[in-house]
């Protein structure tokens, strides 16, 4: 890349106007880097695999997407939390209509041993 000037910029120039820019528009301390880390995070959040996260950022083995971004899927962690909620729930329903038919079959066979007791 090219400068305005026709100089080659250097990494560390995009670095320096990025933080200019970002302070003139009151994000104080943000760095070019935290950009790289948001598009992480919103990959991931959105479902994206680790693998595709690492390939859209040029890292060569998914582990190190994973070494540094597996903390972030809190989203993820509130989905399975729900879902085990939803699970639990649902397991207590079918044992309190387990437990409901046992006690039905159990009232019925009474209901049949007093009938023929008669």
């Amino acid at each position: 890349m090219y400068a305005k000037n026709g100089s080659v910029m250097t990494p560390n120039y995009l670095t320096k106007n990025f933080r200019r820019i970002a302070d003139s528009l009151d994000y104080y301390g943000l760095r070019l880097h935290d950009l790289r880390h948001s598009v992480a995070s919103n990959l991931l959040n959105k479902g994206f695999s680790y693998v595709q996260t690492a390939e859209w950022l040029g890292h060569s083995n998914p582990s190190t997407t994973f070494r540094f971004y597996a903390h972030i899927d809190k989203t993820s962690k509130i989905a399975i939390a729900s879902d085990y909620e939803q699970i639990f729930r649902e397991e207590k329903s079918r044992k309190v209509v387990e437990k409901s038919a046992k006690i039905v079959e159990i009232n019925s066979y009474r209901a049949n041993f007093k009938i023929l007791d008669k």
